[in-house]
C-alpha cells in the first residue's frame, strides 16, 4: 500500500490529467490526498477489523471519484480477497480503465476490469463472496435479487441537509456552503441538496453566499481557479433546466444551462419553508436555500416519512438543538463538511436505506458502510465484532 501511496505522490501530475477528464482540478487534488490517506490507514484498518479470506468480490464502481473509489473497492480489499471484478460505469468507462491500467503499472493487485454491459456482469459474477453496488437505489434491489448468497453491500446517496443556525458563523458556514456544493461542480454523493437558513441570518448568509458565488470561475478550462466544469451526465444539464424554469420565481443568482456543453451556471434559489422548491439530487451546481424560524421545523422536515430512506449526512453550523437529534441517523458534520469528516478507511454513509445498506442472505440493515468490517462481521467469528442489531426482513 505504501509502495502505490508513494508512486501516487510521485506521479500526481499525471494521475491528476487522467482525473481532469470528469473532474475539476481541485476535487482531482482532493481525490489524489484522499487515496493516498486511505493507502496509508490500511494497515491499520485490517488490524482493526481482521477480514477473513474471501475468494471472489464483484464491485459496480461508481462515476465519480474514480481514483478513490477503485482504491476503497479494489486496492484496499486486495489484502484480502483473491480475486477483484470490477464494472467501471459506462459514462466513465475509459478513464477509469485509465486508472486501472497506471495502477497495474505500478503494482501487481488481483484486480480485473471487466467493461461489459450490466446484464452480462450480473451473471458472470454469480457465486460472488460479496457484491459492492455503487449508484441508483432501486437498481441496487434488482441486482441485489440476483445474488441471494452473496453479502451485498449498497453505497448510495442522501439529501445532505446544510444548516445554518441563529449561532453560527456565518463566513465560515458560507465558505463551507460552497466547497461543498461545488465540489467537482456538484457532482458527488456528499454534496449539500438543501441549505436550511435561520430568519435571524438569512440575510447575512444570502449575502455572503451572494458575493462567493460571483466569484466562481466556471467553464470547459480545467485549471487551479475554475470551481465549476462541463458535468459528466448528458440528461443533468436538462434536468436541471426544467428544475429552474420550474421555480424560477425563486432564482436570486444565475439559472443559465448551456445544455450542449454540459454547463450549469452556480445558481442559488431562496424561498421560505412554506413555499421551499422540491428538494433532489441534483448532481450540479444548485444551492437550493431555505429560510427556516426553529430547529423543530428543520428536524420536522428531515424526519418525515419520505425522507428518512434517505437520511445520510448533515452539516451543522450553529443549530446546538440538532446535534442530538441528528447524531443517531446521520454522518454528522459540526462546522464543517461531510468532506471534512469523511475517512476512507472508517464506515462511510448514512442510515437510511437509500444511503446505504448492507444485506446478507435474509438479514438487512442500513448503516455506515467498510467493506474490511462486513467481512468481519459475516465471514468470521470476530471477538469484537458481532451481528447484533441484524434484522430479519
Amino acid at each position: 500500500m505504501e509502495t502505490l501511496a508513494s508512486c501516487l505522490e510521485a506521479h500526481r501530475a499525471e494521475v491528476r490529467s487522467m482525473l481532469t477528464r470528469i473532474s475539476t482540478y481541485r476535487s482531482a487534488e482532493a481525490e489524489i490526498d484522499s487515496s493516498i490517506q486511505v493507502l496509508r490507514g490500511a494497515a491499520e484498518e485490517i488490524a482493526l477489523y481482521h477480514p477473513s479470506f474471501i475468494d471472489k468480490m464483484a464491485v459496480f464502481h461508481s462515476s465519480n471519484n474514480i481514483l478513490y473509489s477503485y482504491i476503497l473497492y479494489g486496492v484496499v480489499p486486495s489484502a484480502y480477497c483473491k480475486r477483484i471484478c470490477i464494472r467501471p460505469s459506462s459514462q466513465v468507462s475509459l478513464p477509469t480503465m485509465d486508472i486501472h491500467r497506471w495502477i497495474g503499472g505500478q503494482v501487481s493487485l488481483p484486480i480485473e476490469m471487466h467493461p461489459v454491459g450490466q446484464v452480462e456482469f450480473r451473471r458472470n459474477m454469480q457465486g460472488a463472496d460479496v457484491v459492492v453496488f455503487t449508484g441508483d437505489y432501486y437498481n441496487s434491489l434488482e441486482v441485489q435479487a440476483e445474488f441471494p448468497s452473496s453479502l451485498f453491500l449498497f453505497f448510495g446517496s442522501g439529501v445532505n441537509p446544510f444548516i445554518v443556525g441563529a449561532q453560527a458563523d456565518i463566513g465560515q458556514a458560507v465558505e463551507a456552503a460552497v466547497q461543498s456544493r461545488l465540489y467537482n461542480s456538484g457532482q458527488d454523493c456528499m454534496c449539500p441538496n438543501v441549505f436550511f437558513v435561520h430568519r435571524e441570518v438569512k440575510s447575512e448568509f444570502v449575502a455572503g453566499l451572494l458575493d462567493r458565488v460571483r466569484q466562481v470561475k466556471t467553464g470547459v478550462t480545467v485549471d487551479r481557479d475554475t470551481e465549476v466544469n462541463p458535468l459528466i451526465y448528458d440528461e443533468i444539464p436538462l434536468l436541471a433546466s426544467l428544475f429552474m424554469d420550474k421555480y424560477k420565481d425563486r432564482i436570486i443568482h444565475g439559472g443559465q444551462v448551456d445544455v450542449s456543453r454540459k454547463l450549469v451556471e452556480p445558481t442559488i434559489l431562496l424561498s421560505a419553508m412554506s413555499r421551499m422548491p422540491e428538494v433532489e439530487e441534483h448532481f450540479c451546481p444548485i444551492f437550493n436555500v431555505v429560510e427556516y424560524g426553529s430547529a423543530q421545523e428543520v428536524a420536522a422536515w428531515i424526519f418525515s416519512e419520505q425522507r428518512v430512506e434517505s437520511s445520510f449526512g448533515a452539516c451543522l453550523f450553529g443549530e446546538p438543538e440538532l446535534i442530538e437529534k441528528l447524531k443517531p441517523s446521520h454522518m454528522l458534520a459540526l462546522n464543517s463538511t461531510l468532506f471534512d469528516i469523511e475517512n476512507g478507511n472508517r464506515p462511510f454513509g448514512g442510515y437510511g436505506m437509500k444511503a446505504s445498506y448492507v444485506r446478507y442472505k435474509d438479514r438487512t440493515i442500513s448503516q455506515p458502510l467498510l467493506i474490511s468490517e462486513q467481512v468481519s462481521r459475516f465471514f468470521r467469528n470476530s471477538p469484537n465484532i458481532t451481528t447484533a442489531g441484524y434484522s430479519s426482513i
